[in-house]
């Protein structure tokens, strides 16, 4: 049975149930994991896969602060253009 990525509260419920007596495959259908990441869990193999966040880079924050440089002028313009309209 392909199962998903289990998260940290999925694997401390997998050692619960494992300490309660329920068997794998009992587990496995339960969570939705594959029958041998319960048996990783159970042995201690199991390492949890976890997703680093990208970090912010440089460029991204300057072209950031351009962006807003140039709308705080175009912003300007335009209530010039407003005001001479009227």
């Amino acid at each position: 049975m392909k199962g998903k990525q289990i998260n940290k509260t999925d694997l401390n419920n997998i050692n619960l149930m494992l300490s309660k007596g329920f068997g794998i495959m009992q587990i496995s259908r339960i969570i939705g994991c594959s029958d041998t990441t319960v048996s990783r869990v159970r042995d201690g193999r199991h390492v949890l896969q976890l997703a680093e966040k990208p970090a912010e880079h440089q460029s991204e924050k300057i072209k950031g602060n351009a962006v807003e440089q140039k709308l705080d002028v175009i912003i300007g313009l335009l209530n010039d253009i407003k005001e001479e309209w009227k």
